[in-house]
């Protein structure tokens, strides 16, 4: 696995939303920590109602390791020979399942939603790609 690093744009959603938008709701506890005059070696940004001090600007504190992995599609099927289909008056008889976006393994330092849109772009659907699952037959006459 690479060392693949991704910016998190959930993490301006997830930690600053509620101290910029929502003014002062309560914050994930990892922000405990943010800069201050009397912390000013934290690397995580300072948590401020104005924006004075360009708060708002992007830092390091939003750079992650994003490497990941997906099972995106794995589809498992049998086709009854040819002697057998033809004897039931059938050319072809497929039967399968199917799955989609059965799994994925992401950094657990990766805090956002899917390492895939890490520039927030699921901030409001998080789970754009559902798990699914399928059967089905295919019959050819």
């Amino acid at each position: 696995i690479a060392a693949v690093k991704a910016y998190d744009g959930w993490k301006s959603y997830s930690d600053f939303w509620n101290v910029w938008v929502q003014n002062g709701f309560n914050h994930p506890t990892r922000v405990l920590d943010a800069w201050s005059a009397s912390n000013p070696n934290s690397n995580i940004p300072a948590l401020s109602l104005n924006n004075v001090n360009d708060e708002l600007r992007s830092s390091t504190y939003f750079i992650e390791p994003g490497w990941y992995l997906k099972m995106r599609n794995i589809q498992l099927g049998y086709s009854l020979p040819k002697t057998l289909s033809s004897r039931m008056g059938m050319e072809k008889f497929y039967i399968y399942i199917m799955s989609e976006n059965l799994i994925m393994i992401k950094s657990k330092q990766f805090t956002g939603p899917d390492p895939e849109t890490p520039d927030g772009s699921s901030y409001s659907n998080p789970y754009l790609r559902p798990k699914t699952f399928k059967a089905g037959v295919e019959v050819s006459l």
